[in-house]
């Protein structure tokens, strides 16, 4: 997700960094918080989704738009791995107590994928 949101954030309007720790200021951090297995191929983690920025508008429109394109991974081919599903335990909120003088936005989705090429 991380290379997927690298190259649609830039094409939505938002050019930040997405990493999988916070990289600069304004940034988007995406990592990983449990979800299991379904069988083989199938897996289904769950996934933070954060925004960093300066002001509550501002953390607020990126991590809206993250959240809306990962919401529509649903049907499409990410990589080597078919979507399946996308579901929300969070939707897009104010998370506090971000470092220093930034402002956070979160939310929580898990997201269904099925390896469709032999690695």
């Amino acid at each position: 997700m991380i290379d997927y949101l690298t190259t649609a954030l830039p094409a939505n309007g938002f050019t930040v960094p997405v990493a999988d720790q916070m990289v600069a200021p304004e940034c988007v951090v995406l990592y990983r918080v449990g979800g299991a297995d379904r069988d083989q191929v199938t897996g289904f983690p769950s996934v933070i989704l954060e925004a960093y920025a300066a002001t509550n508008t501002r953390a607020s429109a990126i991590l809206r738009r993250v959240f809306a394109l990962v919401r529509d991974l649903y049907g499409r081919q990410l990589g080597a791995f078919m979507v399946y599903d996308v579901q929300v335990f969070r939707g897009p909120s104010s998370d506090p107590k971000p470092p220093a003088d930034l402002v956070r936005y979160s939310a929580m989705v898990a997201v269904a994928v099925r390896m469709n090429q032999t690695v």
